[in-house]
């Protein structure tokens, strides 16, 4: 029996491999007669053009069919984890101005449903909220340092009470003290180590070390 390995595909006119061709039951050797780039290629470009009119029909089937697009998608996470784990790690660092600004837009339009997402976590979870700051205090006096009400009040006017990172300022947002090099790499509580960030940047930048200073 005669078992195709190649075919032309009909669009680039290039002789590929069958694995470069998306399966199709209506045809004779199960493959489409594109390729996989050419078929990416054209989606890409209908996505472009009728960008709008796509994303309104997603939003259509989504209402008429949430649980079952809820179901499918639990069920491929459930099967690609780790893959699907990786490939958003990728993307953040590939991305990490467009996470940043994205992660600002959902807080700003889920501000009170985060707030009590996380005083209701907090409550629920006393014993790691009370060791997690017992571990940070421990860190902060080992390494050494103090910052007191007067330098931290110097530090926000110096900045113009303005966020580092997002450029929002008091009282629209609410600053709060962000260790450059962070505790838990071995920086210091001073103020030279020091710049004010909003919780959400703060919570964002977590433990690395990202100097806005200089920015």
């Amino acid at each position: 029996m005669f078992i195709l390995t190649q075919k032309k595909c009909s669009k680039c006119k290039e002789v590929k491999a069958m694995d470069d061709f998306y399966s199709a039951s209506h045809t004779k050797d199960g493959k489409r007669s594109d390729c996989i780039k050419c078929v990416n290629a054209r989606h890409r470009e209908q996505y472009t053009t009728h960008k709008e009119k796509i994303a309104e029909r997603g939003k259509r089937y989504y209402a008429e069919h949430r649980d079952g697009v809820l179901i499918r998608s639990a069920e491929r996470y459930q099967n690609n984890h780790d893959a699907i784990i990786e490939q958003r790690k990728q993307h953040n660092l590939a991305n990490p101005e467009k996470m940043r600004e994205h992660s600002k837009k959902y807080y700003n339009a889920n501000k009170d449903t985060i707030t009590n997402r996380i005083r209701e976590w907090r409550k629920n979870n006393l014993d790691k909220v009370r060791l997690y700051w017992h571990t940070w205090y421990n860190r902060v006096n080992e390494n050494g340092g103090k910052i007191t009400e007067k330098d931290w009040k110097s530090l926000k006017e110096k900045y113009l009470f303005t966020c580092l990172c997002c450029g929002r300022k008091e009282p629209d947002i609410k600053l709060t003290l962000d260790h450059v090099i962070p505790v838990s790499l071995g920086g210091e509580n001073v103020i030279e180590n020091a710049q004010p960030l909003c919780q959400s940047c703060n919570s964002s930048k977590n433990a690395k070390h990202i100097d806005y200073r200089k920015w």
